[in-house]
């Protein structure tokens, strides 16, 4: 085995110098790109064919991986860049909740990171639909944050044999959250310079160990073209009250994931998920949530009475169970729903629990209500983690009354 790692890194001090020059020459190659995409739509006609307040928005991200974890075995790059291609749609009043929300900006995003050295930490490719909301916007000036998330491709990926050093993730197929906060500033009535603080994050939700995740903090820099913007006049006004008729609420919903044990390559185990949570309406379009969750984890109890931690199965049951508290602000963008959670364990002598505390982002599609009083369905997608370590990803379905 010592021979084969020894062999193994060789060939990775061999192939690295080569390798190195050829993504750096795809990444200058992709960035020079997203540049003259915009240019050339410019340079076509004076009508070209391209959709109203439709933008293409061009970054380049200045940023380094940081070892949240001594756990992590690698050495960490000085510099880990990236860019990215967004295609941006100004929405302009269609439906009553864009101009609540201050006519926000729907994306889809195409984003390429080169982590460090090829053969060790690859790079990933992404696709993440995202969504922007303006803090302010003024006539050349706007303050701004993107939420996204999304799939990602990674071209490394931990491997006991080919690949040990490299512990950060167990699959090369992962998910993907981005976060930005930043500035734009209009130069001409086609053009904006944007420079955004952002955070991307990459994991598998323990699906596939190991699931220490991927986490670079950067500064980027982007140009925002947009062929034909919208005016004052195209905005649908409809001078409706953010002021909700509904103050209190409730909610609950049924979710599972898949994770795996303590042993990278082992089986997957189903992780139950509930909770309810009852619901403050500051307006129709954000809404306060405080409630209690439940959650049965098979894989520590299967691995817990693997290894004989419990005295008998009620108390391996017991352990592998976890009861938390919770607050959320949810953000209503007609049928969707991004819902952000902090939450504390109750039952701290939870075996294997990490943290006593943790952190949900969730996505919400709600279905058209049903009944009197309506109530409306939703289906949901969930990221969990306990500070920089995601716990799992996970799906489920449920009501708001």
């Amino acid at each position: 085995m010592a021979d084969i790692l020894s062999g193994n890194r060789t060939t990775m001090q061999q192939h690295t110098p080569e390798n190195t020059i050829n993504i750096k020459i795809a990444f200058i190659c992709f960035f020079a790109l997203s540049l003259l995409i915009p240019l050339s739509i410019n340079s076509q006609s004076a009508q070209p064919k391209w959709p109203k307040g439709l933008s293409i928005e061009s970054s380049i991200h200045f940023g380094q991986i940081i070892k949240h974890t001594p756990k992590l075995t690698f050495e960490v790059p000085s510099l880990s860049p990236g860019v990215d291609l967004n295609f941006k749609f100004q929405t302009w009043g269609k439906r009553p909740w864009q101009e609540l929300q201050g006519y926000p900006l729907l994306g889809i995003s195409f984003s390429y990171f080169q982590f460090g050295e090829p053969d060790l930490l690859g790079n990933a490719v992404s696709f993440v639909p995202n969504l922007t909301v303006f803090i302010t916007k003024k006539k050349w000036f706007d303050a701004h944050f993107l939420v996204g998330t999304g799939l990602a491709f990674l071209s490394q990926k931990y491997d006991i044999v080919e690949n040990p050093e490299y512990n950060a993730i167990g699959s090369n197929i992962n998910n993907t959250v981005v976060f930005k906060l930043g500035m734009g500033f209009k130069v001409t009535k086609h053009f904006r310079i944007v420079t955004d603080g952002a955070f991307t994050h990459f994991s598998n939700g323990s699906a596939s160990l190991p699931n220490f995740g991927v986490n670079i903090p950067a500064i980027s820099l982007g140009v925002n073209y947009i062929p034909h913007p919208l005016k004052a006049e195209d905005y649908v006004l409809h001078n409706e009250s953010k002021k909700g008729k509904k103050k209190l609420g409730l909610s609950m919903h049924l979710g599972m994931a898949f994770t795996e044990s303590q042993i990278a390559g082992g089986p997957k185990y189903p992780f139950y998920i509930s909770s309810l949570a009852g619901n403050f309406y500051l307006n129709k379009i954000n809404r306060l949530h405080l409630g209690m969750a439940f959650e049965f984890d098979r894989a520590v109890y299967d691995f817990g009475r693997h290894v004989f931690a419990f005295e008998n199965d009620d108390e391996g049951l017991k352990r592998a169970r976890r009861l938390s508290v919770f607050v959320g602000d949810e953000f209503l963008f007609g049928q969707w729903g991004l819902l952000l959670e902090a939450g504390y364990y109750l039952s701290q002598n939870a075996y294997l629990l990490p943290l006593p505390y943790y952190t949900k982002l969730s996505t919400r599609y709600f279905l058209p209500p049903i009944g009197k009083p309506k109530t409306k369905f939703f289906l949901t997608l969930m990221l969990k983690s306990h500070l920089f370590n995601a716990e799992y990803i996970g799906l489920g379905l449920g009501a708001v009354l």
